[in-house]
């Protein structure tokens, strides 16, 4: 199993898990930031539209990261995401919700799950931990986005409970991938903000203090019943690989967002 990029034309690169291509059964990608049309501190391919950026830039750079996955950026599902705990089931109904304006998206919400095949359905991030699902017996699919908050409120259990309940999806069989982030060797915090954690994920190093939220979040993973030989781990810190990532911490707080899209593949 392992994480990688793979060119894809027009400078756009699609981070891919090797769990998950194996299927042949959905197209999936993490964005980088090349590839796009926003401007500095944007630059280049910022997918979000609550950062600043121009929203036609944003419109143009979804339309391209969604072309080169064969995907109708009009038909894609995005939340605002509030970094809380609220877990969305997404249907036809729902497409497009987001896609070219902010106004439309799902609200207050920072978990997608679906089992409609030609459905789009895409979280955005900058060091916050994406968590992603593929149920393959059921057809069903999720996104978490697991910052500091939502891991604490153990965004991804509460996904894949979600999935339990409306899909049947067993924790054993599912699947499950925690893309780039920004890694313990780099999430320094305050005592206050460490506390709550579980001590497993917190690295106290020259009198300071780290969370490693990919490493809890696999953890809950495996509490809730994922077996770990299903769980790819891309193991990149955002803030590290700037250059390829946007990165909350290493550009000083204004940037762009990578973004995850998922779609299960129809006829």
């Amino acid at each position: 199993m392992s994480y990688y990029l793979r060119h894809t034309g027009k400078n756009i690169w699609h981070g891919k898990f090797s769990l998950f291509e194996e299927s042949g059964k959905l197209r999936c990608a993490v964005s980088t930031r090349q590839g796009g049309v926003s401007k500095e501190p944007y630059n280049s391919l910022n997918l979000a539209f609550h950062v600043g950026d121009d929203a036609q830039n944003v419109i143009e750079n979804r339309r391209l990261f969604a072309w080169s996955l064969d995907v109708d950026a009009k038909k894609i599902v995005s939340p605002e995401q509030v970094h809380g705990d609220n877990v969305v089931r997404v249907t036809k109904s729902h497409a497009g919700r987001g896609a070219v304006d902010y106004e439309s998206a799902i609200k207050a919400t920072d978990a997608l799950i679906t089992n409609e095949t030609n459905l789009p359905i895409m979280l955005c991030f900058a060091d916050c931990v994406p968590v992603l699902f593929f149920d393959e017996e059921h057809g069903a699919i999720g996104i978490a986005h697991a910052g500091r908050e939502g891991t604490k409120l153990h965004i991804v259990q509460k996904t894949l409970r979600a999935m339990m309940t409306k899909f049947g999806t067993e924790p054993a069989k599912c699947m499950a991938a925690v893309a780039p982030s920004i890694g313990g060797c780099c999430y320094e915090v305050s005592e206050d903000a460490a506390r709550g954690f579980d001590e497993g994920c917190i690295i106290r190093r020259d009198g300071k203090i780290y969370l490693d939220l990919p490493k809890e979040n696999f953890r809950q993973l495996v509490e809730l019943g994922v077996k770990k030989e299903f769980i790819e781990q891309a193991n990149v810190c955002t803030a590290d690989e700037n250059n390829w990532y946007f990165s909350y911490r290493a550009d000083n707080r204004t940037t762009g967002r990578i973004a995850v899209l998922m779609m299960l593949n129809g006829e």
